[in-house]
């Protein structure tokens, strides 16, 4: 018996695969293809068509430097997107991702910090869902001056309508500058891992 494809339609209804057990069976998608092998009992396979590679993905950078006071929790306005494939970033407002896939996102912020005072210093990325801080790294300079980058990957749940992601910084020790001017020094980004 022949193998049957019934693709759902636009609204975004799964994708039901039935078919024999003589062997492997080549899906192709937007985002690519996919061989699944077929056990040895005829079965249905289900797929949804909110598949991780179609889900949102963005990287936006700050373009300019940016010189924060001593102690404040400043947003990071990384305001030049490398790419937005589901147009889920701000980049010239409030500079917040908002997804519009529920799901799992692997998150990463970094800040080409440079702290230049005449004691030790600290050094923090944050990650607000909502508006509260969720995830946070540290650095601390025993000397003067600290300088360097400081990534922070995460994975954060997101409901897909109303969730939104956005980075902030705070230094401590002086006043600091985060280093723009390129997409290797300061930046934000998020991808759909997987769908919730």
């Amino acid at each position: 018996m022949a193998s049957i494809i019934s693709a759902g339609t636009t609204s975004g209804t799964a994708l039901n695969m039935s078919a024999d057990t003589t062997g492997n069976l080549a899906l192709t998608t937007q985002g690519g293809t996919y061989t699944i092998t077929v056990p040895n009992t005829t079965g249905t396979v289900a797929l949804t068509s909110q598949l991780p590679v179609a889900g949102p993905a963005f990287s936006a950078y700050a373009s300019s430097d940016l010189n924060v006071t001593s102690g404040t929790i400043t947003k990071v306005t990384c305001n030049t997107e490398e790419f937005d494939t589901a147009s889920c970033y701000d980049n010239t407002t409030n500079y917040r991702f908002t997804p519009n896939v529920a799901g799992y996102y692997q998150v990463t912020v970094q800040v080409y910090y440079n702290t230049n005072a005449s004691s030790p210093s600290s050094f923090y990325n944050l990650i607000y869902k909502n508006g509260v801080a969720v995830k946070t790294n540290f650095l601390y300079a025993t000397t003067s001056i600290l300088l360097g980058q400081a990534p922070l990957t995460a994975l954060i749940s997101m409901n897909g309508t109303t969730d939104y992601l956005e980075f902030y910084a705070r230094s401590s020790g002086g006043t600091s500058t985060f280093f723009g001017n390129g997409a290797t020094n300061t930046f934000f980004q998020a991808f759909l891992a997987r769908t919730a």
